[in-house]
């Protein structure tokens, strides 16, 4: 403000005190006089170069409402000379009731995050002047040219700020940045209230309360403390209720689904901040550890236990230890809860172990069974060929051939639907286990179920094991059935082995000579 003051001065002595607009991308200030002095070059630069560089400073000069002289900062200062004399030849002409008006613009620039105010009482009113939506149109778009913005003030302040917003002289400056809060965490943030909160406008106004909620309180300015712990508050019932929305321009409206509902309206001059810190500690702690969900959820329900005609900002009793309080009830309830589960899921994964060797006892258990069966048939055939021949030779004849050929194709069957059998028991193993960690996700976090389910190292085991067994089984089950068929093929085209005749007497190992010797041949013999 003093900037504007002491330029005013160099042409009006008598000091008059302007009139001052102020917004966050320019100020405007008017004064008239009848007294009025030209200064020399000199005085004005230096009155010029008073203001921030980043600033660009428009000087309009008129006498009797005519035609103004206009003096531009940023593209005229190598024609100050020249406009100072034509300001002076103006004078020149005027008698004494002739009235001059000078009129300042500041096109305000913008320097690394910092931005001119020139006069904080004005800059306020201008903020104060605004409807809701107007409000926060001002804000976003200081926010987007950079993630914290600096209010650079003229006047001597104390320094207060917000998490995005701080207000100080710019040779003094300060350190501002929210405990713990940096950009990630805002996405994660907005992230969460997309899915667990209905805020109509949310695509347009992307704030977190920590951009309004002042870190440092201003002694000076209580109207911009109400100011901004306004805003604060509204958006803890962004984060917090169920469904919000800025209507009308300056019409707040909220939902909130607890143990009672409450609704209603509510204008930014109507909100008592009264329990502003209380909402926004709760925000704070709904966000940031634990489950989520159910905090949200227990934060609502006990909002709605002690909120007072449908006010949010009039409320009975803390409702900030209220659901901290419920919260520790709530996770000794669960405890046990929590500890069946963890019982429940061991005992899954150890009759997962079991099921997995009984897949494999079963595959082996079928083959053993046709193994078993052929070779039954095969020491069958051997030892009725002996008994009943005497002999090995013809040991397959075409009947038995045909027969032991069968066994064999039956049993490649047997092996083939074995085996589709064991895959699918396999593929549905794998199901149980996958929609059993499904089935736990919405009461365990993700880091939770892998150490419980140990990042399923052990179905991993489990799932290798069957894999190789099949394989082993199979491969062998095959080999088994090519080796008979080889040893059948073998035995059918064997050269039969002739007997033993000429001089050497045959021996029947059939059966025993049971018949008698003939008396008459014994005596033909002997004569």
């Amino acid at each position: 403000m003093e900037t504007i003051l002491s330029t005013y001065a160099l042409f009006f002595p008598d000091r008059e005190v302007p009139q001052i607009i102020e917004n966050d991308q320019s100020l405007t200030s008017t004064v008239k006089s009848k007294s009025f002095e030209v200064p020399n070059s000199e005085e004005f630069l230096n009155k010029v170069a008073a203001f921030p560089a980043r600033d660009k400073v428009i000087l309009y000069i008129s006498q009797d409402g005519g035609e103004a002289l206009t003096f531009n900062s940023k593209s005229q200062l190598n024609k100050l000379e020249g406009y100072l004399n034509e300001v002076y030849d103006q004078k020149q002409i005027a008698d004494d009731e002739s009235v001059f008006e000078i009129k300042i613009v500041v096109e305000k620039g913008f320097d690394d995050g910092w931005i001119s105010i020139y006069s904080i009482k004005s800059f306020s009113d201008f903020l104060l002047s605004q409807k809701l939506s107007g409000l926060l149109h001002v804000f976003k778009r200081l926010l987007a040219k950079s993630y914290f913005i600096k209010f650079n003030c003229q006047e001597k302040i104390q320094p207060f700020y917000t998490g995005n917003f701080g207000f100080c002289n710019r040779n003094s400056g300060f350190n501002i940045r929210f405990e713990g809060f940096d950009s990630n965490r805002e996405v994660a943030v907005l992230s969460k209230l997309t899915d667990h909160c209905h805020f109509t406008n949310s695509s347009e106004y992307s704030f977190v309360p920590e951009d309004f909620f002042l870190l440092q309180r201003s002694n000076e300015f209580p109207h911009l403390n109400k100011l901004f712990d306004q805003l604060a508050f509204l958006f803890c019932l962004v984060f917090i209720f169920d469904v919000t929305s800025i209507e009308d321009e300056s019409s707040f409206s909220f939902k909130l689904n607890g143990y009672k509902l409450i609704k209603g309206k509510l204008a930014l001059d109507q909100i008592d901040t009264k329990y502003g810190n209380d909402y926004f500690k709760l925000y704070r702690w709904v966000y940031t550890e634990g489950n989520f969900s159910d905090k949200i959820g227990l934060a609502r329900n006990i909002i709605s236990l002690h909120v007072i005609d449908n006010n949010p900002g009039r409320i009975s009793g803390d409702i900030l230890k209220s659901t901290l309080s419920s919260y520790e009830i709530y996770l000794k309830q669960n405890i046990k809860q929590y500890i069946d589960i963890k019982n429940k899921i061991s005992e899954f994964l150890i009759a997962s172990s079991e099921r997995a060797s009984k897949i494999v006892d079963d595959f082996a258990h079928s083959f053993k069974n046709s193994f078993f069966a052929f070779t039954s048939f095969f020491t069958s055939v051997v030892i009725l060929r002996l008994l009943s021949k005497g002999s090995l030779n013809e040991l397959f004849t075409e009947d038995v051939l045909y027969l032991s050929l069968g066994l064999l194709i039956l049993s490649f069957a047997y092996l083939f639907i074995a085996t589709w059998e064991v895959l699918k028991n396999k593929r549905r193993f794998e199901e149980s286990y996958s929609n059993l960690k499904g089935r736990y996700e919405d009461l365990l976090n993700k880091d939770d179920i892998n150490n419980i389910f140990k990042n399923d190292i052990e179905f991993s085991k489990d799932r290798s094991f069957i894999k190789k067994k099949i394989w082993a089984y199979s491969l062998l089950w095959l080999f088994s059935i090519l080796l008979f068929a080889g040893i059948i093929f073998y035995l059918a085209n064997r050269p039969v082995i002739s007997g033993i005749n000429n001089n050497s007497q045959q021996i029947n190992v059939g059966t025993p000579d049971t018949t008698k010797a003939d008396p008459d041949s014994i005596a033909n013999e002997s004569n």
